[in-house]
């Protein structure tokens, strides 16, 4: 018998910014609209006129005249019947849209990516409990992995040694025990194994599938492997989704600062890190929350040169200048998946 302990899904701490979602600032989006008998939702007055007598937020359906749009606070609160997708559509409207910490389709498709390289794992040698993981004869069910609102911090492939007990005479994680034998030779292991995991594109007419399927009903996505059994689908899902953001994950305003201290030579990494905690926590917390869980889901050093173009970009629409920023990106984006935990919070 051996146990592994595995950090649960309530562990996820949300320090950092407010995680109450309607705390969180917005702008409205507001567009000049006609409209037939109303009154403005701000001074309470009668909208005189044939045509656009006013302006209607996008987001939340708030209706007010063009002088009283200006006086409105930045307390949009946008409402999923208004918000016609999901992709392309600003971070802090879904969420807040939601009523969600993160977007339902970045929690989806970390859960199932992750849930399928451990269960795949354990369906060889190993049976998943809530808190541990046992040796057993029998294929584990999905349903005993561990669930919650975060992520499983402690992964299998890039969790140091030292986390796991002994299994028999070998102080070794039970993936390199199956790759040893103890399998049965003939489940094993893919799911966060799998060769080219984040690197390879996903079948094209599943992910368009999958991504549509997101715009119309979030919350009822099916991502399972019964559903879409390539694993590479739901990482195309997932990259696609930060890519088409209008915001980057890591704004234009922060990206630069971060890029100035990334460039200059003679820091150490801990004076990097340093310089960089307070641009980090000037994020968005929409931003701030949904890249901590995505640090903490990616861990690996080696996936900066995938993540990197994904999650920021800079707002200066010059080819060269982007193709010159990419090795600082990289360096960038490896100094925060190596440190997040200083950056962004346990």
């Amino acid at each position: 018998m051996v146990t592994v302990t595995i950090r649960a899904w309530s562990d996820y701490q949300t320090t950092g910014p407010a995680t109450n979602v309607i705390d969180y600032e917005k702008p409205h989006i507001f567009k000049v609209q006609n409209f037939m008998g109303h009154w403005c939702d701000f001074c309470a007055n009668f909208m005189w006129g044939l045509i656009a007598q006013g302006v209607k937020c996008q987001d939340c359906g708030f209706q007010a005249h063009k002088r009283c749009s200006e006086k409105v606070p930045n307390h949009c609160m946008p409402d999923m019947k208004y918000v016609k997708r999901i992709y392309g559509c600003d971070l802090t409207t879904v969420v807040k849209a939601q009523k969600s910490l993160i977007p339902i389709v970045v929690e989806k498709c970390v859960k199932e990516i992750e849930l399928r390289g451990r269960v795949l794992c354990a369906s060889t040698t190993f049976h998943f409990t809530a808190g541990t993981v046992s040796h057993a004869d029998a294929e584990p069910d999905a349903s005993d992995v561990a669930e919650g609102p975060g992520v499983l911090a402690t992964t299998v492939y890039t969790d140091p040694l030292q986390h796991f007990q002994t299994v028999g005479q070998y102080e070794l994680p039970c993936l390199v025990c199956v790759r040893l034998g103890e399998g049965d030779g003939e489940n094993e292991c893919e799911g966060m194994d799998q060769e080219g995991l984040y690197r390879l594109a996903g079948f094209h007419d599943d992910v368009e599938a999958l991504r549509m399927a997101f715009d119309k009903d979030a919350e009822n996505v099916d991502v399972s492997s019964s559903r879409f059994e390539d694993v590479n689908t739901v990482c195309s899902v997932l990259k696609l989704y930060f890519r088409l953001l209008p915001i980057p994950l890591i704004t234009c305003e922060v990206y630069k600062r971060l890029m100035e201290i990334i460039k200059t030579e003679d820091l150490s990494q801990s004076e990097q890190v340093r310089l960089m905690k307070e641009p980090m926590a000037s994020l968005p917390p929409a931003h701030f929350h949904t890249l901590k869980y995505m640090c903490a889901h990616l861990r690996s050093e080696n996936l900066a040169i995938v993540f990197a173009p994904t999650l920021m970009r800079s707002d200066d629409a010059n080819p060269m200048a982007s193709l010159m920023a990419a090795k600082f990106e990289q360096k960038l984006m490896e100094v925060i998946l190596v440190n997040h935990t200083k950056l962004l919070g346990k």
